[in-house]
């Protein structure tokens, strides 16, 4: 007797469905997905308990026939490919045909749909017809899906709490808007609106909606071509950071995917303008000949394959850091105060990995002092419509209670919005010629005084800027031996006394393996005993009171990377050296050497951000000030 045996459909579909339905947010996915492929410019999607007992998408796409809403049930029955030659040139985001049957496998599934000329209804529960019949309706979908899970009971059983749950699935629908602007997307969750777009087509908009009017009004945007691809890139300055990478979205022909490699290469891109630990907001959209890409390597079609994937991560990390150290990076200190305020807020979009990380976390811990009933978690919405303040005064009193209200503040005054200059006339005779600049970067500054030996105080004619005196050192220094380390040179001082450093068994030996990259780098180093050394030279540009740190803290670095050359560690050597260096805080320093230390600032190619991210300047605008002061309200 045979112990193979051909599994029957319904059995299949439940397989299949552990692949594709992992939870309410998997159902969600492919429902959207199949909505934008037919078409529609109007998408509702509606929830009760976070999608664990109705899962509800209303489009107006081009619907299906009798015949082809009876053969969607079946599996690997599609309208996207005919052949194997389509499998290479797929140009939508479903194709396989396991979406439907799987979902309908493992709930109680109803289909509505018309395409303008005939109406049908068909209803499935667990994977088992029960009914197709005519119905009422306008052209377009709408697909219900109820009890999800409900013969699955360990499926069920390991479903995360309600607001878990939700935090996945509106993590998913803020990618569904930035990948399509074009959309009016809605997302409700017992009866409580979370997103409402209008699907004008402007990202700025769209930003405005997901993540609160300060990121929007800090954006750059811009775009590049190379062979087989385009790449349109919307990031956030460096002033506005997240916890994690999760607000770096890759969009690849409106298909939002996972690629490490491109995460990596934004973050890179950010390297020292935001604070380690920090991560920036950005959306980058590639348009790519589908010959290049495969988007048929992982079920859930999230992860895909794309040709010369690196090469093209070289070429974002570059356009974004040419990009954000051209404009204007001095961050405004009202609207940081500002942004602080809303930090909990906007987080809330920034969810959670709805595959990996805990969604409703930071929303349990907004709403632990209120706790609910069933469960069931209330979002704030953010009606564009609003002043920014506006919501967040409203978040903290409500409490995360929803409010329908309408208001009067219209997001279009954001398009093509620029900085406002930073240049002031020419003829103010208080400036010091050796402190005048080019508009857009340090503005002209008239230098006013010091405070608590740390912070220098200017005024300008838009307003009062703050520079930390150590952070705008430590950049100048930092890009000074950055650019030392690029070219070497040999000049060296030799140690009347050699200095003597002591190492552990594993830094000695290592230390031995890097003798002929420090001697590149100028310093001459000869064993002493068995676990130290003589350093006979150092270059010019060390003090020797750093030398013993120096070369302690470039092997520790080492330890966990063995293949590494001390010249791959120009920046970290360069940060280490820059941060010695430096005038340090509670330190008093005169005029003349304010005004050098600005004027070398200037200089830099990122004067905005010392190496480790934190500001160097900073403004209160003319504005901010009469408001603090009730001069205006």
């Amino acid at each position: 007797m045979s112990k193979i045996v051909q599994l029957d459909s319904h059995l299949a579909n439940m397989i299949a469905a552990g692949e594709v339905v992992e939870k309410p947010s998997s159902v969600v996915k492919e429902l959207v997905e199949n909505s934008i492929d037919a078409g529609a410019t109007q998408i509702t999607i509606n929830l009760l308990e976070s999608g664990t007992k109705l899962i509800e998408v209303i489009d107006n796409g081009c619907g299906m026939s009798e015949e082809d809403a009876k053969l969607c049930f079946s599996r690997h029955a599609t309208s996207k490919i005919k052949n194997q030659y389509d499998l290479f040139r797929i140009a939508t985001l479903g194709f396989r045909g396991e979406a439907i049957p799987s979902i309908a496998s493992v709930s109680k599934f109803s289909l509505f749909t018309s395409d303008g000329l005939e109406s049908t209804n068909v209803v499935y529960n667990a994977g088992k017809l029960i009914s197709v019949e005519p119905c009422a309706m306008n052209q377009g979908t709408k697909i219900r899906v109820e009890n999800l899970f409900f013969n699955v009971p360990a499926r069920l059983k390991y479903l995360k709490s309600l607001k878990s749950e939700l935090g996945s699935i509106t993590f998913l629908v803020a990618r569904f808007i930035l990948a399509n602007p074009n959309l009016s997307i809605t997302l409700t969750n017992d009866k409580k609106v979370i997103y409402k777009t209008n699907g004008s087509n402007d990202i700025v908009e769209v930003f405005g909606e997901l993540y609160g009017l300060n990121v929007a009004r800090n954006l750059i945007s811009f775009s590049f071509k190379e062979e087989g691809y385009d790449c349109k890139l919307t990031v956030a300055k460096n002033m506005i950071s997240r916890s994690n990478k999760l607000e770096i979205t890759t969009i690849v022909n409106h298909r939002y995917v996972k690629s490490n490699v491109i995460n990596d290469a934004v973050v890179e891109a950010y390297k020292t303008l935001i604070p380690e630990g920090r991560y920036p907001i950005a959306l980058i959209e590639i348009n790519i000949d589908p010959l290049l890409i495969d988007v048929n390597v992982h079920p859930s079609k999230m992860t895909i394959k794309i040709a010369n994937e690196h090469e093209m991560a070289n070429l974002i990390t570059s356009r974004i850091r040419a990009n954000l150290i051209s404009d204007n990076l001095i961050p405004d200190a009202v609207e940081q105060d500002g942004y602080k305020k809303a930090t909990l807020l906007n987080d809330l979009n920034e969810a959670k990995d709805f595959d990996s990380i805990e969604a409703g976390s930071l929303i349990n811990k907004l709403s632990e002092d209120k706790p609910s009933e069933n469960e069931n978690v209330s979002f704030n919405y953010i009606d564009t419509k609003k002043s920014y303040q506006e919501e967040i005064d409203k978040f903290e009193n409500d409490n995360l209670k929803f409010n329908e209200d309408k208001a009067s503040f219209n997001l279009s005054s954001l398009k093509n919005n620029k900085e406002e200059s930073l240049n002031v006339d020419s003829n103010m005779e208080t400036i010091p010629l050796s402190m005048r600049v080019s508009p857009n970067r340090i503005p002209n500054l008239n230098y006013i005084g010091q405070i608590h030996g740390t912070y220098l105080i200017f005024e300008s004619e838009d307003g009062m800027y703050i520079m930390d005196q150590h952070a705008a050192a430590e950049r100048i220094n930092y890009e000074y031996y950055y650019n030392v380390l690029a070219n070497p040179s040999n000049e060296r001082v030799q140690l009347l006394i050699p200095e003597n450093v002591e190492l552990t068994k594993f830094e000695y030996d290592k230390l031995q393996d890097l003798i002929e990259d420090f001697k590149q780098l100028g310093f001459i180093i000869e064993p002493s005993g068995p676990q130290s050394y003589f350093v006979r030279e150092i270059p010019t540009w060390v003090k020797i009171e750093d030398v013993n740190d120096f070369i302690h803290n470039l092997i520790n670095d080492f330890k966990n990377n063995f293949n590494l050359q001390v010249m791959s560690y120009r920046d970290y050597i360069s940060k280490q050296i820059a941060c010695k260096a430096s005038i340090k805080a509670n330190h008093i320093i005169s005029k003349e050497e304010v005004i050098g230390l600005v004027k070398k600032l200037r200089e830099c190619n990122n004067p905005f951000t010392c190496p480790h991210g934190r500001p160097t300047i900073i403004r209160y605008t003319k504005a901010d000030l009469e408001k603090m002061f009730m001069r205006i309200m």
